[in-house]
């Protein structure tokens, strides 16, 4: 079993070393796999309350070198397609289920972009996709398109302020937006230390 604060623990670890990319990808994956396959992890009484389009809590502290952040899904709730300002992540499913769309950026001009849709995959059980900085891997939207609550888990290894998103035009380009990265709260592995079983996050996957 990996508890919320071992998980943390497993992060700040793959940050201290000087890791190649390929293994610090392997790295992630172990723990959020650990972390989202141990049930007790789905039973905490997390507030759903947001000041988004869907509530993102931080489970370390704003002060880390990192961000680990628990998403959740409202029904028929959805991103917009955005990017993670060159960050290398990972990203798997804790509850329920979620679809990820990855975009590949053709070219740029000003504040108008180019994208092209790539691979889309569902995100349950222990299934993990990484975020890297190219233009293959940094792009994404997710949508929670089911009638009960989601909850997924996101590594940043670089801490995320600022991002852009990528919002659709009649002539099929985006105009890249920029965007602050909110949170609705953090320090939540202290959430875990009395879990509640709740219907928002649920028993299952």
């Amino acid at each position: 079993m990996m508890k919320p604060l071992e998980l943390i623990q497993a992060i700040r670890m793959i940050k201290r070393q000087a890791l190649a990319q390929s293994t610090q990808l392997a790295q992630l994956r172990q723990a959020l796999i650990a972390f989202v396959s141990e049930p007790a992890n789905r039973q905490v009484n997390i507030t759903n309350t947001s000041c988004g389009l869907y509530t993102r809590i931080l489970l370390n502290s704003f002060d880390d070198d990192f961000q680990i952040v628990v998403v959740l899904w409202g029904p028929q709730s959805a991103s917009p397609i955005h990017d993670h300002n060159g960050t290398v992540g990972a990203v798997a499913a804790l509850a329920g289920h979620t679809i990820e769309a990855k975009y590949q950026i053709l070219r740029t001009e000003a504040q108008r972009a180019w994208l092209q849709k790539q691979e889309t995959s569902v995100l349950k059980a222990a299934y993990v996709t990484p975020i890297l900085p190219d233009e293959t891997s940094q792009l994404h939207d997710m949508v929670n398109a089911t009638d009960t609550w989601a909850a997924t888990v996101h590594i940043y290894l670089t801490p995320i302020t600022d991002f852009y998103i990528y919002e659709p035009q009649p002539d099929g380009t985006y105009i890249m937006v920029e965007r602050k990265l909110w949170f609705d709260g953090d320090n939540a592995w202290q959430t875990w230390q009395t879990p509640l079983q709740q219907e928002v996050l649920g028993s299952g996957s």
